[in-house]
């Protein structure tokens, strides 16, 4: 649709909620996953760090709804920044906090 309608602002604004909608229902997935199947091991700081990582995308895209009805290009430069954003926000949120013992939880693979 948006390689199709190339500046059309109706075109960018359906890509905008479409990725919008499917990282929402990823990151809603990753969510339950982390409060209820997670191994003990993991630490809080991994958990805090990949739910701020699936939230990212929906965000920003969420937030370019409004650009993308009046300027689509300016919409999509800044959905750009969606990978960069991802990874900032995984490393800005893993803190891992010491375990009962005072060592740091497993590292990141």
């Amino acid at each position: 649709m948006l390689g199709g309608h190339e500046r059309a602002p109706a075109a960018a604004v359906l890509y905008a909620v479409a990725v919008c909608l499917t990282g929402a229902s990823s990151a809603a997935y990753l969510w339950y996953a982390t409060a209820r199947l997670m191994r003990p091991d993991v630490g809080r700081g991994q958990i805090r760090a990949m739910r701020a990582r699936s939230m990212s995308g929906p965000v920003l895209f969420a937030l370019s709804v409004p650009i993308a009805a009046v300027a689509p290009y300016v919409a999509e430069a800044i959905w750009i920044f969606a990978f960069p954003l991802a990874r900032m926000s995984f490393v800005w949120f893993f803190a891992e906090e010491p375990d009962q013992q005072g060592s740091p939880g497993p590292p990141l693979p």
